[in-house]
């Protein structure tokens, strides 16, 4: 029996399992530290749920094992093999008489006791239990090999060896089937560390980053925030909070472009193109490399020919676009930090093109001028930011963080103008309405609507029922959409003045898996609001939020999708996945139009403003900026 395992192949199994369950950070964590990114593993086809289905396996070989006797009988228990904790066979009643009624057969009173055994990897199955030899490797042992062993190892005379009926299905079996539904179920925690406090014990948020630094071990900025000093800092309810009667449901399960999903579909084309046919051709992409850790994020000047990205290795580098790319040295903005944990989370370009804002995982916010020079750095946070957002008119810098706060600070100056502390968990996302008023939501799956220089918030919305993971206003600041672990979407409508009350006008379904991000299209018009929304279920979905109808369901990917973002012309939709590919999608029918396959997972994905250009982040230290006014047809 050959068996070969490295640790690399377990590292990448585990990192695998964290990916597919949602644990994004812990997942980067282990990539960095276990370096898989560097791992050969050419030619490997590994399966979702790969790792959980292997220990599956190992339990099905442990239950053979246990319940083989001396003579190569099988003895059949109720009492599932567990991961954890000690076995105690069980025998049936109708075994004993079924042994009864077997010529030559055990009788009933010959049968051992119910054995109870250690925990599995600790034991060694007693002598009446030692199993026969098996003439078949533990790596084949598969569902159908499993079950030809056992019948091979029993004797075969006598009625001791009927079939069982259907019916009498075998408990591993059974709870083979549950644990392969139970590793797809996506128990996301992306982009967040929980942490919940302040090590001094003050009942300010403040920390200064030398001393928040300072109170953590090693590698873990998380650490001065597991005190209780935060608990407390929930808001008092107020009449304003918003229960779920007024909302409409919409289990949307009509009007989608089916390109292999179970749900009825519209009309569409009769096959889709092979992926083949779509792929972009090299001439049309440029690879811009420089960074030594993945990259996170990425953002467009609206001005200037200039890419800004952000990345784990505590840069953010600003790339000129004019071709050649390739040939052009990108600007440097280093992020120093007394922490191990220094990764660019999230930046955006200021409305005007000439400063640049960027958040990281320390808890610092920092602004730039255009040609790299540091102008200002923002202070008060005592957690990583997630979330960073110019307002329309660009005075003012919002950011949302880990350490359950929402912050608004002057450009000019850098000084936190209000800090808002109403979420009891992570704040995960920040989103401006207008120049003042804006929405947080956070892990608590609490959104609140919030106005500068108001300390009750405007509205408290409720309904959620999972970790809310992003809230976007739509471009006229009449819906503001949310999406959530819960699988659901929810478009709620708020009074700009912040006297009536606000409602949830859909709550859309159709996802089966947490929904990570979502995105307006820029165009508006008079009978059609368009929102496409990214799941784990690797489907993207599309919708008229005016109507609460699903226009489309777009399914060319086959992992987990991350980033979505709308062309300019609201002509294409981009998307980004953990499958390494990146496709572009027409609005009008839903239709792969064209995709461009990488050598690792995406992060995020951009449009320029001409809707000339796509950029991707990528988590083998790249961006790839692909070209597509000739593909698309979009003007020169």
């Amino acid at each position: 029996m050959n068996i070969s395992i490295t640790s690399d192949e377990v590292n990448y199994l585990v990192y695998r399992y964290l990916l597919e369950s949602g644990f994004t950070h812990t997942s980067f964590a282990l990539s960095y530290e276990a370096a898989i990114h560097k791992v050969d593993l050419k030619g490997a086809n590994v399966k979702p749920g790969a790792l959980v289905n292997m220990i599956q396996k190992g339990l099905q070989y442990l239950e053979v094992e246990t319940h083989l006797t001396e003579d190569g009988t099988e003895r059949r228990c109720v009492v599932p093999v567990t991961l954890f904790g000690s076995h105690t066979c069980e025998i049936p009643d109708d075994d004993k008489t079924l042994y009864k009624q077997s010529s030559g057969a055990i009788s009933a009173t010959s049968l051992p006791p119910a054995v109870t055994l250690p925990a599995p990897g600790s034991h060694t199955p007693p002598a009446s239990f030692a199993p026969a030899v098996l003439s078949f490797p533990v790596n084949t042992l598969t569902n159908a090999t499993q079950n030809n062993a056992i019948s091979a190892a029993k004797p075969t005379a006598g009625k001791s060896n009927a079939k069982q009926p259907a019916d009498e299905a075998s408990v591993g079996q059974k709870r083979e089937r549950k644990e392969d539904r139970r590793a797809h179920k996506v128990d996301k925690r992306a982009r967040k560390d929980t942490g919940q406090g302040n090590q001094g014990g003050s009942s300010s948020t403040y920390l200064h980053p030398e001393t928040f630094a300072a109170t953590t071990k090693k590698g873990s900025i998380i650490t001065a925030l597991t005190s209780s000093a935060y608990l407390n800092t929930g808001y008092p309810k107020t009449p304003l909070e918003i229960g779920m009667q007024s909302a409409d449901v919409k289990d949307e399960t009509l009007r989608q472009t089916n390109f292999g999903g179970d749900a009825p579909a519209t009309p569409g084309p009769e096959s889709p193109a092979p992926l083949s046919a779509l792929e972009i051709t090299p001439d049309c992409v440029s690879m811009l490399k420089g960074h030594r850790s993945e990259v996170f994020v990425c953002s467009w000047n609206p001005v200037a020919p200039l890419i800004a990205t952000g990345s784990g290795d505590g840069t953010a580098r600003i790339w000129s676009t004019v071709d050649p790319i390739e040939d052009t040295a990108p600007l440097i903005l280093d992020h120093p930090s007394l922490s191990d944990q220094k990764d660019v989370t999230t930046l955006e370009w200021h409305p005007s093109g000439q400063m640049l804002a960027t958040g990281t995982y320390d808890g610092l916010a920092r602004i730039w001028n255009i040609d790299g020079t540091l102008k200002l750095i923002m202070q008060k946070h005592a957690g990583p930011i997630f979330s960073l957002k110019w307002n329309k008119r660009g005075d003012l810098l919002l950011s949302g963080s880990v350490d359950q706060s929402a912050i608004v600070w002057d450009a000019t100056t850098g000084e936190a103008r209000q800090q808002f502390k109403l979420h009891t968990s992570p704040t995960l996302d920040v989103d401006w309405r207008d120049n003042t008023t804006f929405a947080t939501c956070s892990t608590d799956k609490q959104i609140f609507v919030c106005q500068l220089g108001t300390i009750p918030p405007l509205a408290h919305l409720t309904g959620h029922t999972d970790e809310v993971n992003a809230v976007k206003w739509d471009p006229t600041g009449k819906y503001l959409a949310s999406c959530s672990d819960d699988t659901t979407v929810r478009i709620w409508i708020v009074d700009e003045d912040g006297q009536g009350e606000g409602q949830c006008k859909w709550v859309l379904k159709g996802h089966h898996k947490a929904i990570y991000t979502l995105r307006w299209s820029p165009v508006v018009t008079n009978d059609r609001r368009t929102l496409a929304t990214a799941s784990f279920d690797s489907t993207i979905r599309l919708w008229d939020a005016q109507k609460g109808e699903c226009l489309h369901v777009l399914q060319r990917h086959a992992e987990a999708v991350y980033s979505l973002g709308f062309s300019p012309n609201g002509l294409f939709l981009a998307s980004g996945s953990f499958d390494q590919s990146l496709n572009i999608w027409s609005i009008n029918d839903g239709t792969l139009v064209k995709t461009y396959s990488g050598n690792s997972e995406i992060f995020e994905v951009a449009w320029n403003t001409s809707s000339k250009k796509v950029a991707a982040c990528f988590a083998d230290n790249t961006v790839v900026v692909l070209h597509l006014h000739q593909l698309l047809g979009a003007p020169q």
